[in-house]
Formats: structure tokens, sequence, C-alpha cells
């Protein structure tokens, strides 16, 4: 895996990051169709567009798929923020984990945070995907958790997790001061993006192991496959135990387990009658 040194061309034929890139791009339209419309008065748009409590109560759902695109019209910089962590930042992650899981990534940590701060702060209205890329962010530092950074300027390194770990800090410290750098945007939502990244990476089986971990991945791995097992199988390896137990005991020395591979096992039998 190579290391985040450089930003990546925008214009590169055969673009291999298709979601970044439409994300990237539609952020600046977004910018600058607020520009546009500022022309026939301050916020023409951001009530239709961008997310609140009042526009949702009007049935306008639609805001949960398009706050992030819109952004702090008197400070361009935070849209330029956006755009170059998509466009760096989000390249990374989406070569690494592929374009339908980054694709599922940014929209969970935009619907989701976006609710959450719904709920947390009624009367704010929310501009900009910083959930998102602080999602993207932490999920990049963790899928890359054991690579080297070279610092700029510095001959030294560090670790990409350490990177995530002082980010989630920072984000945190944030959510406390209930302060953030740029307007319209909420630090609990963000922190939930985060957490959202962190966890969908965790989930994709990136990063060094958590105790206790491996045993919960093997236990869901054996689920799978019970699931999958045919039910002649399934009445061989689980059944037929319980059944000479029945004969040697009678139901009532059944336990709950037992009484669950019970009517698993009759589902099973249905499905496959049917």
């Amino acid at each position: 895996m190579h290391q985040l040194h450089e930003l990546p061309s925008l214009f590169r034929r055969g673009n291999r990051y298709p979601v970044s890139t439409a994300l990237g791009f539609i952020v600046v339209c977004g910018y600058a169709l607020e520009w546009i419309c500022s022309f026939w008065g301050p916020g023409q748009i951001e009530p239709w567009l961008g997310l609140s409590r009042n526009g949702l109560l009007g049935g306008c759902l639609w805001q949960f798929l398009t706050y992030p695109f819109l952004g702090e019209l008197e400070n361009p910089l935070g849209s330029m923020c956006l755009v170059v962590g998509l466009m760096s930042i989000g390249r990374e992650l989406e070569n690494i984990i592929g374009r339908k899981q980054i694709l599922f990534l940014i929209t969970s940590s935009t619907v989701l945070p976006g609710l959450a701060a719904v709920l947390h702060s009624p009367t704010s209205e929310l501009l900009g995907a910083w959930p998102a890329l602080f999602a993207i962010a932490v999920a990049a530092t963790e899928a890359l958790s054991e690579c080297q950074f070279s610092v700029p300027f510095f001959r030294g390194t560090v670790r990409y997790r350490f990177l995530g770990a002082a980010l989630l800090a920072g984000l945190f410290t944030s959510w406390l001061l209930a302060w953030f750098p740029f307007g319209h945007a909420s630090p609990y939502a963000n922190l939930v993006g985060a957490g959202i990244g962190w966890l969908y990476i965790r989930f994709l089986g990136f990063g060094k192991q958590l105790p206790g971990e491996a045993t919960f991945r093997n236990w869901l791995t054996k689920r799978r496959q019970i699931a999958r097992m045919p039910a002649r199988q399934y009445m061989k390896e689980f059944v037929d135990p319980i059944l000479d137990k029945i004969h040697a005991e009678g139901m009532q020395g059944l336990s709950r387990s037992e009484r669950r591979v019970l009517r698993k096992a009759r589902q099973k039998a249905r499905r496959t009658l049917l």
C-alpha cells in the first residue's frame, strides 16, 4: 500500500476513483449554485437543501442527502478543504476498499450523523460533508494503521493509527468545547461520522485486532455456516443427539438452546419442502 504523499491527479485518464471524484465535483457545483443564487438574496437554497429539523418536519427528507454538497458561502475555505479531502484521502480509501464500499460508507456517514445532529441540536442548520470526510479520514488511518506516514518538512515518520487516534481525540475535544472552525457544522455529527468510519472499516476486516475480536468473528462465521447448512446435514449434526436425549430423559430434560435447535430444524425442513 502506498502512502498519502501527494494529491492524485484530478483529470487522470481511465479514472479509477469515480466516487471520490464525483463527490468532489458535486461539492464544487453546490458552492457555485449557492453563489449564483445569492444574487437574488441570501439564503435562497439553504433552507431547502440544508439539513434542519424544520425542513424535515416540512417533508424535505431529501435534505439528508443534499446538505453535504452545500457550504458556508461567506467562507469558501470550508468547501475547498472538503474538496481537497475527498480528492486525496477519499481516493486513497477508495483504492483500498473499492467503489461500492466507500459509497456505502459515505452514505451512512452522511445520513446517520445528520439525524444525530438534528436530534442533538434541533435549531441548527447543517451544511457541508464534514461527517463523511472525517469518516473517510478515520477509516483510511485504520486501514493503513501499520504503515508509516512521512511528516512534511521533518525527518521522521509516524504510524497512521496514531494520526487516527489524534483525529478522534481532536473531534472529541471539539464536541466537548462545542467549537468547530467552520460555520453550519455540528461537532457532535462530526464525532458520530468518525465513529461510523472506524466501525465500518473494522467490519471490513482492516486494522489491528481488538481483544476478543477473533473469537467474535469465529462465532459469526460459525453462525453463517450453520445458517447455510443443508437440512439433512443439520439434522445429523445437531438434531439427532437431541432426539437421543429426548428418548433417554424426555422433553423436560431439554435446555433452551436445544429447544432453539429444534425450532430451527423445523424451519429448515419447511423451507426444504417448499
